[in-house]
């Protein structure tokens, strides 16, 4: 999870699954930042790679496929505050440079 212009925040897999899921591998810190986020009306972009990523781990056997169906149910309802962001070189770039 990597905190994003203007308070929005970029999930990747692991955390748009455990955030949907209520997991507690999710730090405290983080489930701050996604209710401020929320709250403040801000969104929380998951990566276009997350589908491909959760197919795979339905896959080997590593999560349920009602997870897959979990998010995609959330991606699909404007109203959640997540959306699908693109994958592309602005993202890595923007990413990338937030991490530094």
């Amino acid at each position: 999870m990597t905190s994003g212009d203007a308070g929005a925040l970029v999930f990747d897999t692991h955390s748009a699954v455990w955030c949907l899921q209520r997991d507690g591998r999710l730090s405290r810190r983080a489930e701050k930042e996604i209710d401020r986020a929320l709250a403040e009306g801000h969104l929380i972009h998951v990566s276009s790679i997350c589908p491909v990523e959760l197919v795979y781990l339905v896959e080997k056997g590593r999560i349920p496929s009602a997870v897959v169906e979990r998010v995609d149910q959330v991606l699909r309802n404007p109203a959640s505050g997540f959306r699908l962001a693109p994958l592309d070189l602005g993202v890595a770039k923007h990413t990338s440079d937030s991490a530094n």
